[in-house]
């Protein structure tokens, strides 16, 4: 099985000529796509011809509906009981979800584990030299979660009805800086991105004060929204404890509009 998340509209084609790829070469390989793209733009599938290049395409949380698929490969789950997964039964596309087990909660989760991963073979693409937009394609970054889902959860321009925002559930600290150290000795790699909807100052003020007290030496960035809770003190502790950069959208530079957007 290769699964594939795709992220955002500019890895959709790459994804589908890695898939191509697989289908030409290894055709007994089951292929399924996942992530962003398909969780805001594919809920309403009805193209088969999709899958002439993926076997299936799963929304929203990944890990049970995986988990489910590869219970149906080993003959040991009905189709019919997936989890919030498309595929071409029949010539005709379906969308299965009869299954009554709920997803994992976060602290449920392993750590992510990228010890197989020939890291030292990546290449480090730097599309834009503007520094904050290098860091998401130059170089290695651990990549976790502080929180899924938004704490905030009412801008206009998001997808603020679908789980993976609407479900906001932080991980405690101790437990992100358990997963810190242990990516650490997985990849040898210390740098780490939170790739949080927007990552939550009030968790962000305890993984850095836990990151100081463990005297783990770390460089990390994350998605923010932008909000008075950011103050010169917590940008100061921040700093220390590792932080180099946040990424954030302004979506309007004018007061009228942003009051009436709530922002």
């Amino acid at each position: 099985v290769v699964c594939m998340s795709v992220p955002f509209p500019g890895n959709l084609y790459s994804a589908f000529k890695c898939a191509q790829y697989i289908k030409i070469h290894f055709s007994h390989i089951k292929i399924v796509m996942g992530g962003g793209f398909p969780n805001t733009e594919l809920r309403s599938l009805s193209d088969k011809r999709v899958f002439e290049f993926f076997d299936y395409i799963i929304l929203d949380d990944g890990e049970m509906p995986l988990l489910h698929l590869i219970e149906y490969f080993k003959n040991t789950r009905e189709i019919e009981m997936l989890k919030r997964t498309f595929a071409l039964i029949n010539n005709k596309v379906r969308y299965i979800n009869g299954t009554i087990q709920n997803d994992f909660k976060q602290i449920d989760l392993p750590t992510p584990d990228y010890s197989d991963l020939l890291l030292n073979q990546y290449i480090s693409a730097v599309e834009i030299i503007n520094p904050m937009h290098k860091l998401w394609s130059d170089s290695v970054w651990n990549k976790l979660t502080m929180a899924h889902g938004c704490y905030w959860g009412k801008c206009t321009f998001c997808d603020i009805s679908l789980d993976y925002i609407k479900l906001y559930e932080p991980i405690a600290a101790s437990l992100i800086c358990d997963r810190i150290e242990e990516m650490i000795t997985q990849t040898g790699e210390t740098g780490f991105h939170f790739v949080d909807e927007a990552a939550p100052p009030a968790l962000m003020r305890e993984v850095a004060l836990e990151i100081l007290r463990r005297k783990v030496v770390v460089t990390w960035w994350t998605n923010i929204r932008f909000e008075k809770s950011f103050t010169q003190d917590l940008c100061l502790l921040l700093k220390a404890s590792g932080c180099i950069a946040v990424s954030g959208g302004l979506e309007v530079a004018s007061d009228r509009l942003l009051k009436l957007i709530d922002k």
